[in-house]
């Protein structure tokens, strides 16, 4: 494996050899070594991504840090793309990218790289909302998720964060993005309802839910969308929002869906991304390149994360003789889900028009028959929201 100063992830060819073509756009909160390609039990359609948390490296959290590291067997080729979203936003990764392809297919064909200006990434401490102190008081239930396993003293040995990923294929996203539009509410809803439900039937239904979203990339490329997202459904660049979702065995899907949505744009209205970052993760790491003024009464709690974006990002496309054929996404969450806490982490993504899902769990905490129910009851509620049927929580609680 090998190491980077600035390392946020690394990667291990499994075997069989790699399918196809990849390009996968990776931000993690650890140095991990993570497995590319390893079937499941589910089919070859469900991919598990293992990663081992490593000590949590801090060296580049306020700097803007790309790295890149091929692997190819002489066909077939893998890129990961890492990132430091704490020090660029989503855009400026993305052209990152794109113009390291576009100057890799220009030394394949032997032309010179083009010349293109410079820019200078903006300080993360002017993105800092003045109105910071009016963050509201975060609270959480008393009990969370019970560990399934005693934790080892040291965070390097025993933890880590283990996934499942889900590829829906095309029709299946238009008809989910279709029901939600229907329903008067959107694939973040959604994304948020499939969530909370599996939270609440693997702790017996304890409620209310504390929800983290991530309104992440491609959204926020704006023109580059395609097709092009606009007004709501458009998110700006990274933005964590915070409510707690209550919800109760009676209550219909789709009732959950709108309920969610519309916290979601409440809390848009009024949180800015890193505020809410700054607030909760102040006390590990923000006071290194944050003012402690923006903090009252920091905390970590383990909880859910969501993340969902609708669009289709223009990189998975012919470059010359390079042909980006698959775009997956792993996204961190900088400390609050803790490889050493019973956190969960769903995020969603439409690469190709085609819904991309990683359900994230962490062990020992969480545990294997855990982890796969959760991805399994979030993905029984998306088929049955694309379905457009409106089902009452009991029925994904059995």
């Amino acid at each position: 494996m090998d190491q980077n100063p600035y390392l946020r992830c690394a990667i291990r060819p499994a075997e069989p050899p790699l399918p196809e073509q990849q390009l996968i756009f990776a931000e993690l909160p650890h140095p991990v070594p993570q497995v590319s390609s390893e079937y499941s039990q589910w089919g070859p359609a469900d991919v598990a991504l293992k990663m081992v948390a490593f000590a949590n490296t801090r060296r580049a959290q306020s700097k803007s840090v790309a790295w890149l590291h091929l692997i190819s067997d002489g066909g077939k080729h893998l890129l990961l793309a890492s990132l430091n979203q704490a020090g660029m936003d989503g855009v400026a990764s993305y052209h990152i990218f794109d113009t390291f392809l576009q100057n890799l297919a220009c030394c394949t064909a032997g032309q010179p790289i083009p010349q293109r200006p410079q820019h200078q990434f903006v300080d993360i401490l002017s993105r800092i909302p003045q109105d910071k102190q009016r963050a509201t008081a975060l609270s959480v239930p008393a009990h969370f998720m019970p560990l399934l396993a005693p934790l080892p003293p040291d965070p390097n040995h025993g933890c880590y964060t283990d996934a499942y990923v889900k590829d829906f294929s095309d029709t299946f996203t238009k008809r989910l993005i279709d029901a939600c539009k229907e329903h008067g509410t959107s694939v973040q809803g959604a994304i948020s309802t499939a969530n909370a439900i599996a939270i609440a039937k693997v702790q017996a239904s304890q409620y209310p839910l504390p929800q983290v979203y991530l309104l992440q990339c491609p959204t926020s490329l704006r023109k580059q969308v395609e097709p092009q997202v606009a007004g709501e459904d458009n998110a700006n660049g990274t933005s964590w929002l915070w409510w707690i979702q209550r919800i109760k065995p009676t209550d219909l899907v789709w009732d959950v869906a709108r309920n969610a949505w519309e916290s979601i744009k409440s809390e848009s209205k009024f949180k800015n991304g890193l505020t809410f970052w700054v607030r909760l993760l102040g006390h590990r790491f923000a006071h290194e390149i944050f003012s402690p003024d923006a903090l009252d009464k920091p905390f970590t709690p383990p909880f859910t994360v969501n993340a969902s974006s609708v669009g289709k990002i223009p990189i998975a496309k012919q470059y010359g003789s390079i042909t980006v054929t698959n775009v997956h996404a792993m996204l961190g969450t900088y400390d609050q889900v803790s490889p050493i806490e019973p956190g969960v982490t769903t995020q969603a993504h439409t690469f190709d028009d085609r819904l991309h899902v990683t359900f994230m769990f962490n062990m020992p905490a969480v545990g294997q028959q855990r982890g796969r129910l959760l991805a399994q009851t979030q993905i029984a509620v998306l088929e049955a929201m694309a379905d457009s049927v409106d089902p009452p929580v009991s029925t994904f609680l059995q």
